[in-house]
């Protein structure tokens, strides 16, 4: 095992010692934790439902996001994760988003560079 792995196990069992109700304190907790397994600056947790009956023709396939946590919620950097959040809440969404959603992994990365298309850089987002 390496190093990364380790440290993610060990998390997981520090996660699973947080009582019921301190969800809030284990999120932080997770957030931190993975900044420094990392080596990173910020981290971003986001949970998304499956509407029951998405509306035929979804792009989505009725994924939608309902909770999104920034540790470090920087003011541009939350404006731009709230506009994604709202925009995946109407009609118009792009490949990316389209990309984000589909297959049937329980768990997936996606590295933009390698699944899109070089044109789609160009582009609004």
């Amino acid at each position: 095992m390496n190093d990364f792995t380790e440290a993610i196990y060990a998390l997981w069992d520090k996660l699973a010692n947080y009582p019921i109700g301190h969800g809030d304190e284990a999120l932080e907790h997770l957030l931190c934790s993975l900044c420094s397994i990392f080596g990173a600056h910020n981290a971003l947790w986001s949970v998304v439902v499956r509407l029951p009956s998405p509306a035929s023709g979804d792009a989505l396939n009725g994924w939608r996001p309902r909770f999104v946590r920034l540790l470090r919620p920087l003011p541009p950097m939350a404006a731009s994760v709230q506009a994604q959040f709202d925009t995946l809440w109407s009609p118009s969404v792009d490949l990316s988003q389209i990309l984000a959603v589909s297959g049937e992994e329980l768990f997936r990365t996606r590295l933009l560079f390698e699944a899109l298309p070089p044109e789609w850089f160009d582009g609004p987002h």
